[in-house]
């Protein structure tokens, strides 16, 4: 970690989950850093500061380097951290007096994006895509950066079968490979979609709705939460597909690992296959639907979710249904009757279970709307090749690193992982 001394980091898209990670183990294991500046997306100063304490150095994450440091974290991070108001969607990344700190910048890392499971594709593409390329366009004012780092999730690579490699995209270039993709035409689509809407005069759900129809991201902690809660039984995809599930500390240490190799050979001329890493699991310990539904019964059964009124919920080992077919069917079979029933109970009795029927109803389109939702990961058959984070993962093992940034995933006992780390942690903040 000796690389980082003196330097000067930007950390975009600061109060999400991978960079407050990555915030905490450069103040933890690294604190002779010279700044750390965390761009968070705010009107002013005062609220890029108040965002930082509250969603940041606030959260239960920081109680290890607070522990570490004690009386002396608060001087810590008032001397190396500074809150920067800013947009990665907006040019020159909305940041005011943008100079000063663009000639003072080593090191630039691009951990922000929108991972919303449906969000608007005109708030997907100024942010994920518009983004990247504003924080390229910033970086190369930056007459004294050493590197730019750009974190993104694995799955941008669609819906791919077999051995995904670790290649770059050049622009333009698509995953079907039989398109051209135009930044600007599809920034077209969407001005053209935004006329055509405010023209008929639509509301602002109605554009939202709309947008959101144009561009969907997914997440998977949803479904712990409705088994656990004994609101669905039952897992959609193939028990044999592959979830490139990776710890969020593994990636984080392979992100410094990264930085630190090569910034150390900052001479050294790599290819564009060396510069893309894989952090994920799935080629070298794979863990599957099926291990991934035996892991919540175990869980849920020993510790099953106790409700409001006191009562334990007591799960039955889920069901894997295959394909969206078969979901129909079951929904079908089991809850469509039951809200037959139920609504011609609330006819009879004057509407006394409105309320009852209404959560059914909206528990059935749920169930469907995440089925859709989630389609490309349920039923993905792809690997990631991981051979470059393999190489710098030996290169790390021979220097001083080694103990502090541990990225090895067959290190992973997935079953206990799941049991007594990931589990607890989406029961005990997401609950």
């Amino acid at each position: 970690m000796e690389f980082l001394v003196g330097k000067s980091i930007l950390i975009t898209g600061a109060t999400g989950f991978l960079a407050k990670v990555l915030v905490e183990k450069i103040l933890r294991t690294q604190p002779d850093i010279k700044k750390l500046y965390l761009l968070i997306r705010a009107n002013d100063s005062v609220s890029a500061i108040e965002r930082f304490k509250t969603e940041v150095i606030d959260s239960e994450l920081f109680r290890v380097v607070k522990e570490k440091y004690g009386d002396k974290f608060k001087a810590l991070v008032e001397e190396k951290v500074f809150p920067v108001a800013g947009d990665i969607s907006f040019k020159e990344l909305g940041i005011q007096n943008d100079e000063q700190l663009s000639g003072e910048l080593d090191i630039i890392i691009n951990s922000a994006a929108t991972t919303i499971f449906d969000e608007r594709y005109d708030v997907a593409m100024s942010i994920n895509t518009m983004g990247a390329a504003n924080v390229l366009s910033f970086a190369k004012k930056c007459h004294n950066l050493k590197m730019i780092v750009h974190v993104s999730t694995a799955y941008v690579c669609g819906d791919r079968i077999g051995i995904i490699l670790e290649r770059p995209f050049h622009l333009g270039e698509t995953l079907n490979e039989h398109t051209n993709l135009d930044i600007d035409e599809e920034k077209k689509v969407i001005e053209d979609k935004l006329m055509e809407l405010r023209a008929q005069n639509a509301t602002e759900k109605q554009v939202r709705v709309v947008m959101k129809i144009l561009g969907i991201q997914r997440t998977m902690d949803i479904f712990v939460l409705m088994y656990g809660k004994g609101k669905s039984n039952f897992m959609i995809g193939d028990p044999n597909t592959i979830l490139d599930a990776i710890p969020g500390d593994m990636v984080v240490n392979s992100i410094l690992a990264a930085i630190v190799h090569h910034g150390s050979n900052l001479h050294h001329t790599y290819s564009d296959q060396e510069l893309i890493y894989h952090v994920g699991s799935s080629t070298t310990n794979p863990l599957t639907m099926s291990d991934l539904g035996n892991c919540l019964y175990r869980y849920f059964t020993d510790y099953p979710w106790s409700t409001k009124s006191g009562d334990l919920v007591r799960v039955r080992k889920p069901m894997l249904l295959t394909s969206l077919n078969k979901l129909h069917r079951y929904i079908s079979l089991h809850y469509l009757p039951m809200l037959k029933v139920l609504k011609l109970l609330n006819m009879i009795l004057f509407h006394y279970f409105d309320e009852k029927c209404a959560t059914v109803e909206k528990n059935i389109s749920f169930v469907m709307r995440l089925a859709e939702l989630y389609k490309p990961y349920l039923f993905f058959y792809g690997s990631f090749d991981d051979t470059n984070t393999k190489r710098l993962r030996m290169a790390t093992t021979q220097t001083s690193m080694t103990d502090i940034v541990k990225f090895d995933p067959t290190c992973i006992q997935w079953e206990d992982y799941f049991i007594t780390t990931h589990i607890p942690g989406v029961v005990k903040y997401a609950f």
